[in-house]
C-alpha cells in the first residue's frame, strides 16, 4: 500500500511540473494581400519597434510601471513585418488612388510612411495600447502623425488582446489618412 501511494504522488508531482505548451499569435490581418490597383502613386510602410517589441513574446502591462513578457504566448512572426502587413492592407482598402506596400518586400517607391511603435501591449485595465509616430518621408517634406491607440478587449486572453491590437492598427491607418 506504501509503494502505491508513493507511486501516485510521484505521478501527481511529475504532473504539476508539466511544461504549458506554447501558443503561437499572428495579427489576423497580417497575411499580405498584394493590390494590383493600377498606379503610380507607391508609397511604402516601414515600421519600426523599440528592442522591448523585437522580443517574439507577447507584452503585457500589469501596474502603470510594470511591464511582463507572457513566457508561453508567443508572435508567429516578426511583429514589426506583421505590423506593416496589416497597415498596407488596410491603407490598401482605405485609400483608392495609392497603393502601399510593406518595406520588407524591398520595392521602389516614390515616397514612404515610417511608423515607429513604442507601445504595442495590452494592459491590466482590459484594453490594448498602440502609441507611436507616422512621418510621411518624401522629396518635399516630412510630415509627422502622433497617435495613441486604446481600445477595450472583447474578452479575456492573449487571442482577444492580439484581436484588439490588430484593430488599434486600424485605428492608427484613421489617424494616417486624416
Amino acid at each position: 500500500m506504501k509503494l502505491l501511494i508513493n507511486f501516485l504522488a510521484v505521478i501527481f508531482l511529475c504532473a504539476c511540473a508539466s511544461t504549458p505548451n506554447t501558443q503561437y499569435y499572428q495579427l489576423p490581418d497580417a497575411v499580405w494581400n498584394p493590390s494590383f490597383r493600377q498606379t503610380n502613386q507607391m508609397t511604402c510602410i516601414r515600421v519600426i519597434t523599440p528592442d522591448i517589441l523585437k522580443q517574439d513574446s507577447l507584452l503585457y502591462q500589469t501596474s502603470p510601471t510594470t511591464l511582463s513578457f507572457a513566457r508561453y504566448h508567443r508572435w508567429a512572426e516578426r511583429l514589426d513585418i506583421a505590423i506593416e502587413q496589416v497597415l498596407a492592407n488596410t491603407l490598401n482598402n482605405a485609400v483608392s488612388n495609392k497603393r502601399f506596400i510593406p518595406s520588407s518586400l524591398n520595392i521602389s517607391t516614390n515616397s514612404c510612411w515610417q511608423i515607429n511603435i513604442q507601445r504595442f501591449q495590452g494592459v491590466y485595465d482590459g484594453k490594448v495600447q498602440v502609441m507611436g509616430t507616422a512621418t510621411k518621408i518624401n522629396d518635399k517634406q516630412n510630415e509627422v502623425i502622433t497617435f495613441n491607440i486604446t481600445r477595450n478587449q472583447e474578452g479575456d486572453g492573449y487571442d482577444a488582446m492580439v484581436r484588439a491590437l490588430n484593430s488599434a492598427l486600424k485605428d492608427v491607418v484613421l489617424e494616417i489618412i486624416r
